[in-house]
């Protein structure tokens, strides 16, 4: 029995644990769900809906009841969004990654239901700022400003590029743009003639720093090294009538008499009621990146520290201006999962130990979430108790009610570092905790699951980043120490019978007669390394299976199952590989469109967890479609005539049976109807549209998009009407 976590070092492998079977199915992916967004950066809060840019993608939340804020939606760009802008219901989001800057133009009518319209690359490599007025949008990136027109949302055309100006924030108002640029000036741009814009001043100098701008009436608040606030009535001659001295404030929001900022470590409201004396009313301490603030709600998004929880905070500010943290929603990276019953089980970092029923496989769905803050790592259920690793040492959680777990006993070992590994294994009546840098494995009895204690230390040579029990022996992947393989017979005080060393051992599996360590084949080679354990006291090394980016892995039978990361999906995979020879192991399947960092076999299924996402991937063909509507990928979708006059024949394939809706948009993303909402069986379908909206009015000539839903599947196609 195997639970393994995940190093993700240097770029080499992790490992794998194989399953018992003769022969293993051909996998496809039956469902997935939600796990997590990781770091947040930049934040907009618009109609009690917040819209917060993350690792995963743009993240979309209900905070309507701020206490407790529940998540709408996610669109996942398999980028790390930097820059909103919220313009009706449109959401405009600049990511990076890869060395490829996007701006994606995505329609939020529907929160629940974000979809793409466009995206194209842009230059640069920092999305610094973003702004829309009208069809106009702005774009500070690294190389300058860019201003493009966005009349048509599918064609972008850039009307100029000012290359010496890098707006770090800006407002446009009316026909002019006010921004913070170049990390230190306050510039004033005219852009009455689009086409030529004109610098009417730049203020600062070296000695000056500036990060964020707001407007409000009369005035610019500027955010830098110091407060400041300018007269903006002769916008060619502003005149600062404030300089405020306060830490350095990265981010601000004006509201009516009061200014919200924050420095590196705290929350500030200002009065500035009076703008040429402003009055600090209340502080918060706390460590956030960016900011929001709307009917009385200030939403913080946090990313600094890599050892610190990472999320949203949702503060209260009282009509006396008083500060309060109502609650703080923690995102992380998932780590590692288990499966029992119709439960998956996901270590998710700081965000705790998820819980995802799993009895319909097309439609996971996580029903609790328990031990949040205490970065979990690993997790192993047995007879409704979850033994979980956490950065402090063990917890032993009663999930004999899925949906109501909670914390029954802890052993605090001590500590450690997210940027280690964290080992857990579990045999008979004891829990074998390592890694973090230890370089013991503790041995917890855990006979009494509300009082484990610690009964034994077994010593290694190096610290242990992974550990298994198969049959009974305890296989330790050693870092430099190689690998060692202790009997069991003795589960306190076991002996070593079995050792190999090696270049870096960072993950381990085993099956009958059979050992793999993932890590450093040799200085040049990163990979899997095989061991013929007929003779356990004497390991003999066969070969390597080479892998670039190993994961996790586990061992089925004669089969290995390897994780492999490139970046999100890109370059990632899960390998099936038959390993009846040990000499010549031979690639039966890659599962693609996965990055796994945990992966899990049980009874025909993979479970996956993902940095973002959990999957789950198994065999259609020996799977009940009472249980199973399979995941629709490679949607078709198509209209004739297109242009159109009148009316148009919408065409789409059904590949399963699935929930179906199919929609139209105008260009602004703006919702003109819904020509269908209701499941359909597999089939070719065939739908007239009058080209009328909801209300039975016939719309105008110009560009449509229509979009066709299928569960969690969507594509969209543009429609031309050139009249009625």
């Amino acid at each position: 029995m195997k639970r393994i976590v995940f190093l993700y070092l240097i770029g080499f492998l992790v490992g794998a644990h194989l399953y018992g079977q003769k022969d293993l199915p051909v996998f496809t992916l039956y469902g997935e769900c939600f796990l997590n967004a990781g770091k947040c950066k930049d934040v907009k809060i618009k109609d009690n809906i917040a819209y917060i840019g993350t690792e995963a993608g743009l993240l979309i939340m209900d905070v309507s009841e701020p206490a407790d804020p529940n998540i709408i939606s996610c669109y996942y760009t398999d980028r790390f969004v930097y820059k909103i802008f919220i313009k009706d219901t449109l959401a405009f989001v600049t990511s990076f990654a890869m060395w490829t800057p996007i701006l994606s133009i995505i329609n939020i009518s529907n929160p629940d239901n974000p979809i793409l319209i466009n995206s194209f690359e842009t230059e640069g490599y920092e999305n610094n700022s973003i702004f829309v007025q009208d069809n106009i949008l702005f774009l500070g990136l690294s190389n300058g400003l860019y201003i493009y027109d966005i009349s048509d949302l599918f064609n972008p055309v850039i009307i100029t590029h000012l290359s010496d100006i890098d707006p770090m924030d800006m407002v446009v108002r009316d026909n002019y743009i006010y921004m913070v640029a170049n990390y230190r000036y306050f510039g004033i741009m005219d852009i009455s003639t689009i086409t030529e814009p004109e610098l009417l001043c730049w203020i600062g100098d070296y000695t000056t720093l500036r990060s964020a701008i707001d407007l409000q009436g009369d005035y610019a608040y500027i955010a830098g090294k110091t407060f400041d606030i300018y007269n903006i009535t002769d916008p060619a001659n502003p005149d600062q009538i404030c300089e405020f001295e306060t830490d350095y404030l990265f981010d601000l929001s004006v509201c009516e008499n009061f200014c919200y900022s924050m420095s590196d470590d705290s929350l500030f409201v200002m009065n500035i009621e009076d703008p040429t004396t402003p009055v600090i009313a209340d502080y918060y301490s706390y460590l956030g990146s960016f900011m929001s603030f709307e009917n009385n709600i200030l939403a913080v998004t946090k990313d600094f520290n890599y050892d610190d929880p990472k999320g949203i905070g949702f503060f209260y500010i009282d009509d006396s201006q008083q500060i309060s943290l109502l609650t703080e929603f923690i995102t992380d990276k998932a780590k590692e999962v288990f499966a029992e019953g119709n439960y998956a089980y996901v270590s998710n970092g700081y965000n705790g130990l998820r819980i995802i029923n799993t009895a319909i496989p097309s439609n996971p769905v996580t029903i609790s979430n328990c031990l949040k803050g205490f970065y979990v790592v690993e997790t192993i259920v047995e007879n409704n108790l979850a033994y979980v690793r956490t950065l402090d040492g063990l917890k032993i959680v009663d999930v004999s009610n899925p949906e109501l777990p909670f914390t029954i006993g802890t052993y605090n070992l001590q500590s450690g570092s997210v940027n280690t590994s964290f080992a857990l294994e579990k045999y008979d009546n004891y829990v074998y905790l390592g890694g973090d840098w230890l370089c013991e494995i503790y041995v917890i009895d855990i006979s009494d699951p509300y009082n484990p204690l610690n009964v034994g230390q077994i010593d290694v040579y190096d610290w242990s980043p992974d550990i298994e029990v198969f049959d009974k022996y305890l296989y330790v992947a050693g870092y430099w120490g190689g690998m060692q393989i202790f009997d069991l017979a003795d589960p306190v005080n076991p002996s070593m019978i079995g050792y190999h060393p090696l270049g870096l051992a960072l993950k381990i599996t085993a099956g009958e007669n059979m050992a793999f360590v993932g890590g450093a084949v040799n200085s040049n080679i990163s990979g899997v390394m095989i061991f013929d354990l007929s003779n356990i006291n004497n390991p003999f090394y066969t070969g390597a299976y080479e892998i670039i980016g190993g994961t996790d892995m586990q061992c089925i039978d004669n089969y290995l199952l390897v994780g492999k990361r490139g970046y999100q999906e890109i370059n990632s995979a899960i390998h099936v590989v038959n390993m009846s020879d040990l000499n010549n192991p031979v690639v039966k399947q890659e599962i693609m469109d996965v990055a796994p960092n945990g992966i899990f076999y049980k009874s025909g299924r993979i479970y996956v967890a993902e940095d973002f996402k959990f999957k789950i991937f198994g065999d259609s063909l020996t799977v009940s479609t009472n249980d199973i509507i399979a995941y629709n990928h490679d949607l078709t979708l198509s209209s004739f005539p297109n242009p159109v006059k009148g009316r148009t024949t919408i065409k789409f394939h059904v590949k399963n049976k699935g929930f179906v809706q199919l929609t139209v948009y105008n260009s602004k993303g703006e919702l003109i109807t819904n020509l269908i909402r209701d499941n359909l069986t597999k089939g070719l379908y065939n739908v007239d549209w009058n080209c009328k909206n909801n209300s039975g009015n016939k719309v105008f000539p110009g560009i449509y998009i229509i979009t066709l839903r299928i569960d969690n599947s969507h594509v969209s196609k543009k429609l031309i009407l050139t009249g009625n």
